[in-house]
């Protein structure tokens, strides 16, 4: 390996700002041997004026891509000893990079941090939030092996870890399926309270509907050719899946004064992207998900040597 760490960014969400995200993993990796790459679909802009300490390159694939499917691009490129995975939504903490090898050269095959709330988003990302990160907030989070799930969006795995199951992240990298073949390998996952990020929004209320539409219907198509339901069983409970996501993120948030009415604002819009997930369920366990086809529109490589100070630019067509 060329390098001790590679975060992979997703840029899936124009409006998304990705230059502070790219600005706080430089000050997250400093004096770490990293490398960033970015892959974004090609409606996003473009950055090519980013410069950077670390090596940065950066992917830009067809439209409608998913954000696993953006993240498995990353992956067949990355170089690091260690592979962080996240968005461009989210804004690393300053001990981010050393917090998480710190804990993966401990033994851990993967591990992931909390991911706390902007305080100056809107309601439907704060919504977003809720819905996707309840779980782990930080006032729900210690230090400690975890037997359950950690959130793709802000993790980290052993390279080594991620070459021995390359069956199930080729196509696109969905955390769940990945951590299910490495635990049957013996690996263990760990939660890390310094490897903290901040989810900081840029999504608008028809791409989130959209994402979860998208999202939901591969995860519903899952559950039924992995034998876990039939169409009809998944069919049967959708009414009810969005007031249960609800409750369930209201037990978990009930616990933190900071969250709790920042939440209960949140109900309508909360409900509404919870059942654009829920239908998205149903459509795929009855008709199944074919995943968009990505195509690579072009690579570009930009980055400033560490030594030298010398910028590099190339671009593949």
């Amino acid at each position: 390996m060329s390098c001790q760490f590679t975060v992979i960014v997703a840029h899936i969400d124009p409006g998304v700002p990705l230059r502070r995200a790219i600005a706080a993993l430089e000050r997250a990796c400093t004096d770490v041997n990293a490398e960033i790459v970015v892959v974004q679909t090609a409606d996003c802009p473009r950055h090519l004026d980013l410069t950077t300490r670390a090596p940065l390159t950066t992917i830009r694939v067809s439209g409608g891509a998913l954000v696993p499917q953006l993240w498995a691009q990353g992956l067949a490129v990355a170089e690091g000893r260690y592979v962080a995975f996240t968005l461009a939504n989210c804004e690393v903490s300053t001990n981010w990079a050393k917090d998480m090898i710190a804990a993966l050269e401990s033994g851990a095959s993967g591990v992931a941090g909390p991911i706390e709330c902007a305080p100056d988003v809107g309601v439907v990302n704060r919504a977003i939030y809720y819905l996707r990160y309840s779980a782990f907030i930080p006032a729900r989070v210690t230090d400690v092996d975890v037997s359950g799930e950690i959130p793709g969006d802000n993790a980290a795995y052993r390279r080594d870890a991620l070459d021995r199951h390359r069956e199930v992240t080729a196509e696109g990298f969905w955390e769940v399926l990945f951590h299910r073949k490495l635990r049957a390998g013996g690996g263990r996952l760990r939660i890390s309270r310094g490897g903290r990020v901040r989810f900081c929004g840029g999504v608008g209320l028809r791409q989130a509907l959209r994402h979860r539409f998208a999202h939901g219907r591969h995860f519903g198509a899952w559950r039924v050719a992995d034998g876990q339901r039939r169409w009809w069983q998944i069919g049967a409970v959708a009414p009810a899946v969005p007031v249960l996501l609800l409750i369930r993120a209201g037990l978990r948030v009930v616990g933190s004064p900071a969250d709790r009415w920042a939440f209960v604002t949140t109900m309508p819009i909360f409900l509404t992207v919870a059942t654009a997930w829920a239908l998205g369920e149903v459509v795929g366990a009855m008709s199944g998900a074919q995943l968009p086809v990505v195509r690579q529109a072009d690579a570009d490589l930009a980055g400033v040597g560490r030594a030298t100070g010398k910028t590099t630019a190339a671009a593949m067509r």
